[in-house]
């Protein structure tokens, strides 16, 4: 999220614009020097949706018409999924079916959500996550929400009684006092088979171990933190290769208002990212006594950073080898998305950006990373990445071969959504066509009333987006989803989750304010499903960091089993593929520690579980 602009920075803006012929360093570099000049870090380009000459060089390959075809291509693309009206190739079948109908209500997933200070702080403006977890053993898996406390609640827990039947047990299971909390991480942090929960928020960074259904607070586990600390979203892995699960929770300001000016103008200065200080990021390692210590400074210093980090990630950033630690940050004119990686296994995680891509986007500069997702966008059989932004930047969507990931946002098309403000989004195929689609939560950070003195592009509220995946090229189809993706709200963290146990993959979003969006996928299925479930070995139970690859008839599909995805929560453990045709498949597993374990001749439509040998 970005500071609004001052008056001169948006004169200075054609200049920058007209800079972009000469490279994306030289924009970046002329909006940096006019950050720093004027200490107002609003930049938009005017224009953003030409391509500048670098980008297409970049994306027009020796096969290809160049940039500008590809992105007529993606907007055709898009204009397909618009309607039947408009002639696509779905229209008359797919378009006019809604893939996704609303059934929070009549679910039991409803509760009205209100902020704690009146959406006068960061905190209560950026706040709103959700995970998918297991609580009981007992299909359909179970949601937590987080929130902040009000005098008409805080965070819940919903515990699916059936399919799509859930009931609250938030103080029957020992989570009616889970802190200010912002974030939540669905993870098996002592390998005994169940979900336990950690929850980052303001000042405070909580844990809570599953114990038979019910939820036992051990944050005496963790070190201290930062009294006015904000910390955000979490990821789980083995970071250390000891074989148990460690954790990685993105600091992102000092949320200390003592010295706060009185007046700020068009925002109430505790709203305001540039007066709040970014702060380090922390690194939890597990040790053999289920304690965990902060190693952050030893480990990856590089993550100690006082930056603004929103999502952080612990995966394969490109499928294989050794798990990387990713740090997704905010105000992408001063701070760069950096992927940290260890020369050997002894070193120290250190920026690898320059390696291997993933620190800036198509036009050169950082984006404000809200949110990310992972996986094979284009079908090459190698990990991607998408991540989301604030308005008049696209999502940008790395795509990855031979030890290296660009941001082919353009190419892609989701330019197409950029006046939209993004936040949790999530890959996932859910029309079972073997290919990965796109869903992602909006909603603006400021209020209708402050977007024309921030110059913001509004409204506040705003539908969800969501892009149909066709070849490699994501058509917005939001359009044409009737009342789920038509009415407008202010949601933040999202998930993916099969509310009804039918192999195809639901969403629920988290809101800022109001009730969460629970989306229930009923698209007729292109293809088949297959669902795995991963059992590592000794601690890791989770087997954070495998990857797997299903072989079908016509192809090869790989996916990532990362824990801590989207913005501020995290997705249904099982990795979930859909299956074109229905013959039975292979199954490949790459497991953390390298080991590979295969599995032949596999049925579709149904539930694997693979344990690590």
């Amino acid at each position: 999220m970005r500071r609004p602009r001052s008056p001169l920075s948006a004169a200075l803006s054609p200049w920058v614009a007209r800079s972009a012929a000469l490279s994306p360093w030289v924009v970046r570099s002329a909006a940096l020097g006019a950050c720093f000049l004027l200490a107002a870090c609003g930049r938009e380009v005017p224009g953003g949706h030409a391509p500048d000459a670098g980008d297409a060089a970049m994306d027009a390959g020796p096969d290809d018409a160049g940039e500008d075809a590809l992105v007529e291509d993606a907007q055709a693309l898009s204009d397909d999924a618009a309607g039947p009206e408009d002639g696509g190739e779905d229209a008359g079948a797919d378009v006019e079916v809604p893939w996704f109908e609303e059934v929070g209500a009549a679910s039991g997933l409803s509760f009205d959500r209100a902020p704690s200070e009146a959406l006068a702080s960061l905190a209560d403006r950026m706040s709103g996550g959700v995970c998918v977890l297991d609580v009981d053993g007992v299909p359909p898996l179970d949601l937590f929400f987080t929130a902040r406390p009000t005098a008409t609640g805080g965070s819940r827990l919903f515990v699916a009684r059936g399919p799509l039947d859930y009931e609250e047990r938030t103080s029957a299971a020992g989570l009616g006092d889970v802190g200010d909390a912002m974030a939540c991480l669905a993870f098996d942090a002592d390998g005994d088979g169940d979900d336990d929960l950690l929850v980052p928020g303001r000042g405070e960074i909580r844990l809570f171990l599953n114990v038979g259904g019910s939820f036992v607070d051990q944050t005496r586990r963790l070190p201290p933190v930062g009294a006015t600390h904000l910390y955000m979203s979490a990821a789980a892995g083995d970071v250390d290769g000891d074989g148990d699960v460690d954790l990685l929770v993105a600091g992102f300001v000092d949320d200390d208002r003592a010295h706060l000016p009185a007046d700020c103008g068009a925002l109430p200065c505790a709203t305001d990212l540039g007066r709040l200080p970014g702060v380090p990021n922390v690194l939890l390692l597990r040790t053999p006594s289920g304690d965990y210590v902060d190693d952050t400074l030893r480990s990856a210093p590089d993550a100690a950073r006082a930056e603004p980090t929103l999502v952080v990630g612990i995966a394969r950033m490109e499928g294989r080898g050794p798990v990387d630690l990713w740090i997704g940050n905010d105000y992408g004119t001063l701070y760069d998305d950096r992927p940290l990686r260890r020369a050997t296994p002894t070193a120290p995680f250190a920026d690898v950006s320059a390696l291997i891509g993933l620190a800036t986007n198509q036009r050169g500069y950082g984006t404000d990373t809200m949110g990310w997702s992972t996986g094979d966008v284009d079908g090459d059989g190698n990990v991607d990445h998408v991540t989301s932004s604030y308005a008049l930047d696209a999502t940008a969507v790395y795509l990855c071969r031979d030890g290296f990931c660009e941001d082919r946002a353009r190419t892609i098309g989701t330019t197409v959504t950029e006046r939209t403000f993004r936040w949790g989004a999530a890959l996932a195929d859910f029309d079972l066509d073997g290919d990965l689609d796109l869903v992602e939560a909006t909603g603006h950070v400021y209020l209708d009333s402050e977007l024309a003195a921030t110059h913001g592009v509004g409204p506040s509220d705003q539908p969800p987006n969501l892009y149909e995946n066709r070849g490699g090229v994501l058509a917005v189809r939001s359009s044409a989803e009737g009342p789920a993706f038509a009415l407008p709200g202010q949601h933040r963290g999202v998930a993916l989750v099969d509310l009804d146990e039918d192999g195809r993959l639901d969403v629920v979003m988290a809101p800022r304010t109001g009730a969460p969006l629970v989306l229930h996928n009923v698209r007729p299925p292109r293809g088949h499903w297959l669902r795995v479930a991963l059992r590592g070995r000794g601690a890791n139970r989770g087997a954070a960091g495998a990857l797997v690859t299903v072989t079908h008839a016509s192809g090869t599909i790989v996916r990532s089993h990362v824990i801590g995805e989207g913005y501020l929560g995290s997705f249904d453990p099982r990795v979930h593929f859909g299956v074109p045709g229905g013959a039975p498949v292979d199954i490949s597993v790459l497991w953390p520690d390298g080991t590979t374990t295969t599995q032949a001749h596999v049925a579709v439509d149904r539930d694997v579980l693979l344990t690590e040998p």
